[in-house]
């Protein structure tokens, strides 16, 4: 159902909302609670700092928006049968909430980043906030983009790697490993995996009544469905490889790590094992002499 008035315009409002709890996370929240919790925290550059803080953000808009596009796609059974017109409105205010978030990153991360990394996640994010602010305005095919947000799932485990390397944290460590496992095991299934059951509605949706509806009611929504839908996919694919190798490399380090562990104990066992047999000979000997 498209909702009008007050209703449309609260979706507005929560891009503005959205945007200055962003910008407080960021720039305030963040920065306190770091220096309190990781003493670590102090001892970084200041551009780290700032991308800490920006990961911190980043972290907690993963999460919930996660949550909201799980809750919206599993329990609005509706939404997958009209992935068009039907657009119900916690999948709008998710959508909203996101666009907020790209906002306050985009303003954000040139004070910290620069060359290639800022290029890319300025596409990123601008194709992102476009096909969302877009389906927000028009309320139509939000199921593209809530399909598209779980891929936020993988975001606060590549974080939390990253927050563990920064603080002194080795690659051998079991923390980052897993971390960087469980990141590569997301960014599989929601970023590239995900590709499939996205095209293949697409494909059903080309040239179906609701499509022409929304061509008509709203001019742009090819570039929604396709531009940005594959625009995405190829970034998602542009870092597939470097993600995957980290992974590999982890799953490495835990296999090395638990063979050494296995070995230890298995010396240790037979070192305790042949100590006792000493120890019984020892005491046989001395019995055998005072008879």
């Amino acid at each position: 159902e498209e909702e009008t008035g007050w209703a449309s315009t609260t979706y507005y409002w929560t891009i503005f909302c959205s945007f200055l709890l962003h910008l407080l996370i960021h720039h305030i929240l963040s920065s306190k609670l770091s220096k309190r919790i990781w003493p670590d925290y102090c001892k970084l550059p200041r551009n780290v700092q700032m991308e800490w803080d920006s990961r911190i953000m980043s972290s907690f808009h993963a999460i919930v928006v996660t949550t909201l596009s799980f809750y919206t796609l599993i329990w609005h059974h509706e939404i997958w049968l009209d992935r068009i017109r039907f657009n119900p409105s916690i999948g709008l205010f998710t959508l909203a909430f996101t666009v907020g978030y790209f906002l306050a990153d985009l303003v954000s991360m040139p004070l910290y980043w620069w060359g290639q990394d800022l290029f890319i996640y300025i596409i990123h994010h601008s194709v992102s906030s476009f096909c969302f602010a877009y389906c927000v305005s028009y309320q139509c095919s939000s199921f593209y983009c809530l399909i598209r947000l779980i891929s936020e799932l993988s975001t606060p485990f590549t974080n939390q790697r990253w927050f563990y390397l920064k603080i002194g944290h080795g690659y051998d460590r079991k923390r980052v490993a897993f971390s960087t496992i469980m990141f590569t095991v997301c960014f599989m299934m929601v970023r590239n995996w995900i590709m499939i059951p996205n095209w293949i509605c697409v494909y059903l949706d080309f040239g179906s009544a609701d499509f022409y509806y929304a061509q008509a009611h709203a001019p742009l929504v090819n570039v929604l469905l396709f531009g940005g839908g594959f625009a995405i996919d190829c970034l998602n694919m542009y870092w597939a490889p470097g993600v995957y190798r980290c992974g590999i490399r982890a799953v490495r380090t835990v296999q090395s790590t638990l063979e050494k562990n296995k070995k230890a104990a298995a010396a240790s066992n037979g070192g305790a094992r042949g100590g006792h047999f000493l120890q019984w000979l020892t005491q046989s000997s001395d019995s055998v002499k005072s008879r």
